[in-house]
């Protein structure tokens, strides 16, 4: 049966194979990153972008966080939300990063929209993500000449997967705070440590182990349109007390578009890149 004319395909999902996942999980542990290329066509990629700029005016043009399955559900992305293949990728790619059984449970959605001043605040908060895989899925990126893309940085795999939830809070707040995110932004210091900036292409599909990497993204001009969605699999400490406290604490840290329109249990402190 063929798709509504609205709607975009995961087709490109079902083609990536055991040994597919193989070579991207030795390239995450290697590098610290690796790709799908073209995941979205063109016109899925135009039809994607329709629906950004429909939604960024709805908020005046300003950075927003859309998180859960609401928004998927009712965006062109649709067939990612229930995608077997994109679980089957990302619950592979958990059992080669892990070692364990592949857990029941939900992917977790957002999409995030830089843009005006609010943008531009969003920029540079270096974090650690509360799920072990992340793929990263660029629908928008800026390409102007001179004009700052807003490209993904990272600290690749400086740490283990936590199991415990005390050290993985402890880790999380001693480099999640202005300062030492002021520092992890200069440019010596990301030299200096082995920082990875990653150019990002409209339509690939990123993937990294989330929790073991420091990553934010650079900063674009407050009139550019950055736009990602990320799918995050496998929280280790989800709903322990610990683990709700985290959610509060970045809940009232957060960018003040963050915290506008959505509970705050749908952002799990996964939702930027």
């Amino acid at each position: 049966m063929e798709s509504p004319p609205d709607q975009i395909l995961d087709s490109r999902l079902k083609q990536v194979t055991d040994e597919s996942l193989d070579a991207l999980s030795r390239e995450m542990d290697a590098v610290g990153i690796s790709a799908l290329h073209n995941v979205l066509s063109p016109v899925e990629l135009a039809m994607a972008s329709d629906y950004v700029q429909r939604e960024l005016d709805k908020h005046q043009r300003q950075h927003f966080i859309y998180a859960g399955h609401p928004w998927l559900d009712a965006s062109p992305l649709a067939a990612f939300g229930d995608s077997p293949d994109l679980r089957r990728i990302l619950a592979g790619l958990y059992r080669r990063g892990t070692g364990r059984a592949v857990p029941d449970i939900d992917i977790v959605s957002a999409l995030r929209v830089l843009s005006g001043d609010l943008g531009l605040k969003a920029s540079n908060l270096f974090h650690y993500d509360t799920y072990v895989v992340t793929a990263l899925l660029p629908l928008i990126i800026p390409n102007g000449p001179n004009e700052p893309r807003g490209d993904l940085v990272m600290y690749p795999n400086l740490r283990k997967i936590r199991s415990s939830s005390v050290i993985n809070l402890v880790e999380k707040a001693v480099v999640q705070n202005s300062l030492v995110r002021r520092v992890l932004a200069a440019e010596s210091v990301q030299r200096a440590l082995g920082a990875r900036v990653v150019p990002l292409e409209p339509g690939n599909m990123y993937f990294f182990w989330g929790m073991r990497s420091l990553h934010a993204n650079q900063a674009c001009l407050p009139h550019s349109v950055r736009s990602t969605v990320l799918f995050h699999f496998a929280n280790p400490h989800s709903g322990g007390a610990l683990d709700k406290l985290r959610e509060w604490a970045h809940h009232r840290n957060s960018a003040p578009s963050d915290r506008v329109g959505r509970p705050v249990r749908e952002v799990r402190n996964g939702s930027g890149d």
